[in-house]
């Protein structure tokens, strides 16, 4: 190995992750930035980044864009905050003129503040959209079929009598195409016997499949699934293609989006209960890994891991943990039923509390990272 094969081997991970955050961090904290101008809250500064500053410049209306040592993240300081996190300098509050006041986030009409937080995930949903639809418009897409490759032994599959090379069209009278629509069908019915539609050799046969029950990991305790131990075959015949004019082009890109924020929302529901596999979560490690790989296969392919990491970044944002975009919702939410805004030592120990919170998000993020990285959960 020369001494230049592993730096440059870690590049090919590096390299590609900083393109992923740089972009999605842009955009979310852009989202803030232009609804803020809309509503007529000064901002002071744009930062992409963290920690000792690289590069500054102002623009005309003197907001400071940055870029700081640490490429991790960013932030946009509003005028009249304390800090990074949009806490409230309430003393220098009061010292402001009530015209100045207005040009702050604390004195923005409430509909402008919830708007302007929300921006950052909506924007970084509206990216994804933009990828999903543009790469569907300009190249289709493509998803594996349902053509069987390998039956497993004894599995429910074979038991029922399906073989190598049959093709499954239909479950319960559902038209299933992509062996993403099978997977999801099965795995919700564990133990329950399913009416199965099989093309053979031309003809369409019917069998009923019973899936069998597989215990899967769970944060506090096991869950069952359904199998039926079917592989799809490795072929180019199996891959389903399609392609958009335009209009379905968006269509699609609005469909994949929501899509994609269901399953987060599923996954989060599904962790929340302690329904969940530590193996779920993805940390900077394994982002990096994907980045990384998704770009080796294609512009194309990493443009759509871009668009998927945006729309759980977004996602993540809005949950109702302080310190995040979600937090910052839920106060105002609880400002718009009391009438007045939490106290200042109310919002002070939520915030640590949310910091805490997300600090100990990232650690599980990174525990659950360094097996995958290495190989050694057998995916």
């Amino acid at each position: 190995m020369s001494a230049f094969a592993l730096p440059l081997g870690i590049l090919e991970y590096v390299l590609p992750f900083l393109a992923v955050i740089l972009v999605i961090v842009f955009v979310h904290e852009y989202g803030h930035y232009k609804v803020a101008r809309l509503c007529g809250v000064e901002v002071e500064t744009f930062s992409i980044g963290f920690g000792r500053e690289l590069w500054h410049r102002y623009d005309r209306h003197g907001t400071r864009w940055r870029i700081a040592a640490i490429p991790l993240g960013g932030f946009v300081k509003f005028f009249g905050d304390a800090d990074a996190a949009s806490a409230s300098d309430h003393e220098a509050y009061e010292r402001l003129s009530p015209e100045r006041r207005k040009k702050t986030l604390q004195g923005a009409a409430l509909k402008h503040r919830a708007a302007i937080v929300a921006a950052g995930p909506a924007a970084n949903f509206l990216l994804a959209f933009l990828l999903f639809s543009g790469d569907a418009y300009l190249n289709g897409t493509r998803a594996i079929g349902t053509i069987a490759g390998d039956i497993l032994a004894g599995s429910a599959a074979e038991q029922a009598g399906l073989r190598t090379g049959d093709r499954i069209v239909a479950i319960e009278g559902q038209e299933i195409a992509r062996f993403d629509e099978l997977r999801k069908v099965v795995s919700a019915k564990p133990g329950e016997p399913l009416s199965v539609s099989v093309e053979r050799d031309g003809r369409v046969m019917a069998f009923t499949v019973t899936p069998q029950a597989k215990q899967a990991p769970g944060y506090f305790s096991a869950r069952q699934v359904g199998i039926i131990g079917v592989r799809p075959a490795p072929s180019e015949a199996n891959v389903v293609k399609t392609e958009y004019d335009f209009p379905e082009a968006v269509v699609f890109g609005v469909a994949h989006t929501g899509r994609l924020i269901r399953d987060n929302l599923a996954g989060f529901a599904m962790m929340i209960v302690g329904a969940g596999s530590l193996d779920d979560l993805a940390g900077p490690l394994t982002i990096a890994q994907l980045s990384g790989d998704s770009l080796r296969e294609g512009i194309g392919t990493f443009l759509r891991f871009v668009a998927v990491i945006s729309v759980a970044i977004g996602f993540v944002n809005l949950l109702p943990v302080p310190i995040l975009d979600g937090g910052h919702l839920m106060f105002y939410a609880v400002e718009a039923v009391r009438g007045k805004p939490l106290g200042e030592r109310a919002q002070e120990l939520s915030f640590r509390l949310g910091f805490a919170v997300i600090i100990g998000l990232m650690a599980l993020g990174i525990v659950s990272d360094i097996p995958k990285v290495l190989g050694l959960t057998g995916r």
